[in-house]
């Protein structure tokens, strides 16, 4: 009868235990996430997202003037500044600066991506250690220094050349600008010439 009864008490002492054990184990778990949730939380990804913008725009924006310059320089020298090449050319620089933002956006989601992945990551590391040791402070102690690594800001490469040459075939287009205008004046546009004079000025050697 004795040994029966110290291994039931046994038992209960280790039921208590493991019920202890859970406990721990459930209540760390909740702060976890909260601590994990209140530091990563939608402010802080939009945040992200601000700050990428205000790395890279500065020098987009300094590139898109000077390629803007460019294209202005090189559209006078082609004789081009008033034509439909610079109409059609102020579009293709319209569609290149919307690129480039657009690129940055881009880095910018990449950028959080990848730290929502790093985040899950340390998140999980810190569970798996409270689920082996039920031990709520070091894992809190984990925490901290997880999240304090995982909102520092993410490494951030140079932006690089965003925008190709705007003024690259303006040679080729002056070409055909000049060509197309000469045809303009030889069919009928220079004054007192018309399509049906062309074909009868010879008659009669007049």
């Amino acid at each position: 009868m004795f040994g029966d009864g110290g291994a039931k008490k046994e038992a209960k002492r280790a039921r208590k235990e493991e019920e202890a054990r859970q406990f721990r184990v459930k209540i760390g778990t909740q702060e976890t996430r909260r601590k994990f949730g209140e530091a990563f939380n939608d402010k802080y990804y939009d945040d992200l997202m601000a700050t990428t913008k205000a790395a890279y725009t500065p020098d987009m924006e300094r590139q898109f003037a000077e390629a803007s310059k460019q294209l202005r320089a090189s559209l006078l020298r082609a004789g081009l500044g008033n034509s439909q090449v610079a109409i059609n050319k102020e579009e293709d620089k319209a569609a290149a600066h919307a690129g480039a933002v657009n690129e940055i956006e881009q880095r910018g989601i990449g950028f959080q991506n990848e730290r929502k992945k790093d985040v899950a990551y340390a998140e999980n590391t810190v569970l798996n250690q409270l689920n082996q040791t039920a031990d709520m402070g070091a894992a809190f102690a984990n925490a901290s220094a997880q999240i304090a690594n995982n909102t520092k800001p993410p490494a951030m490469p140079m932006l690089g050349q965003v925008f190709t040459d705007l003024s690259a075939g303006l040679a080729t287009q002056a070409d055909l600008e000049r060509y197309n205008q000469n045809r303009y004046n030889v069919f009928g546009r220079i004054p007192g010439w018309n399509e049906r004079n062309r074909y009868t000025r010879n008659v009669g050697g007049t």
